[in-house]
């Protein structure tokens, strides 16, 4: 089996720690996390990114910097897979209640609330400017998968792909969640969409802590 920095060396990652007070509250937790991530990634490929409120594991910048890219992280949830798929699944038109600060509205603009494929408008808030997102949902019920295809809007003006989606594992009575934005800009002077894993991050654990409350 290999060791951490056997698997370090493997992937092809830096570490990178930064202060975040009350985010990590033991170091069992931290390790916790910290293992699973690292057997989620070990057989991965190197150009991906991972980008965590405590630490950020991401490839070494290839000096040609592809326009295309993901960014990863992993999430301890309260809640069961079933029960936060529900949510984006067929209960999305909760999601501002859950997350109010983040999201202030979402519409049906083709299908309906409940069908795959159904077309919806977000209107959010991300680093306090109000922006529109138009997406389709994507569900992948053996994987676990529930991704939001990007179509339209403020982010699209950026990216020529940009596809948010989670994956969730059971552990315990709660989930380990993997969250991904698969992204591709649409030119070299475009950043690596950071701000949108940060809002992503947010609403995760805003509806996560929402659904424990319930």
């Amino acid at each position: 089996m290999l060791g951490y920095f056997d698997i370090l060396n493997k992937i092809n990652i830096k570490l990178r720690f930064f202060e975040n007070s009350g985010a990590i509250q033991s170091n069992d937790q931290f390790l916790s996390w910290f293992t699973a991530t690292l057997l989620l990634y070990k057989d991965k490929p190197t150009k991906c990114f991972t980008h965590h409120p405590i630490l950020s594991l991401q490839t070494l910048e290839t000096e040609t910097m592809s326009l295309k890219g993901n960014l990863e992280t992993v999430m301890e949830l309260k809640s069961s897979p079933e029960k936060f798929f529900t949510v984006w699944k067929t209960q999305a038109r909760q999601i501002p209640n859950h997350t109010p600060d983040n999201i202030h509205a979402v519409d049906v603009h083709e299908g309906d609330w409940e069908t795959e494929g159904s077309i919806k408008i977000w209107r959010y808030s991300v680093d306090g400017k109000q922006e529109v997102f138009k997406e389709k949902v994507v569900v992948d019920e053996e994987k676990n998968t529930v991704g939001l295809i990007g179509l339209e809007g403020d982010v699209m003006t950026k990216y020529k792909l940009f596809n948010p989606t989670y994956h969730l594992t059971p552990k315990g009575d709660g989930s380990l969640a993997r969250l991904i934005i698969e992204y591709e800009k649409l030119d070299d002077n475009i950043p690596v969409p950071d701000k949108y894993m940060d809002f992503m991050i947010s609403i995760t654990r805003d509806i996560d802590e929402s659904l424990a409350k319930a």
